[in-house]
């Protein structure tokens, strides 16, 4: 008995096509028989410190030459200082002076003052007040995170009349605390 050629091509596709089959059922069914394969899962765990810090990322408010008289304030010039939450945790900020601005002994506090301009979150003390060494609440509610984080201190300043000549420098100290 002779087999033609069209007959070996139609045995040979059916044994590959019986072959194959015949391997994924193989590999599916050991699946199921495989043991000792299990899964679990695990924790990450970390602690992140609260940091309330900031900085003053512009520290100069610079009113040029004023006459004994003469008023000047941040406003106009939009010339402030800049506080930057730095931290992780919301903050309160509060001012202090440091060095005095003026010498004259007639020149109370009231010849310059201080206010929260603008802040970007935070309940901000709009209104001017007496500067001198007594830490006023400037902000409350700072936010840390970018874009929510800054603070614009204004300056308002009169030469007392009895003040001598020269330049005059002060300085202010912020006290950032969480809150």
């Amino acid at each position: 008995m002779k087999i033609s050629n069209n007959s070996l091509v139609v045995l040979l596709a059916v044994a590959i096509i019986a072959s194959v089959s015949g391997t994924f059922v193989s590999l599916n069914f050991m699946d199921d028989l495989i043991t000792g394969a299990a899964t679990t899962t695990g924790n990450v765990t970390l602690s992140i410190p609260s940091a309330a810090d900031c900085s003053a990322t512009d520290a100069l408010i610079a009113f040029g030459t004023l006459a004994q008289g003469a008023s000047n304030q941040s406003e106009p010039s939009l010339d402030f200082i800049v506080i930057n939450n730095t931290g992780n945790v919301n903050l309160a900020i509060t001012v202090a002076q440091t060095v005095d601005l003026f010498s004259a002994e007639s020149a109370p506090s009231a010849y310059w003052l201080v206010h929260c301009n603008d802040s970007s979150t935070g309940t901000c003390n709009e209104t001017y007040f007496q500067i001198d060494g007594t830490y006023r609440d400037l902000v409350t509610g700072l936010q840390f995170a970018d874009g929510s984080d800054n603070l614009t201190v204004g300056v308002n300043v009169t030469v007392p009349n009895d003040e001598p000549s020269g330049d005059k420098n002060a300085e202010l100290t912020f006290t950032c605390l969480e809150g």
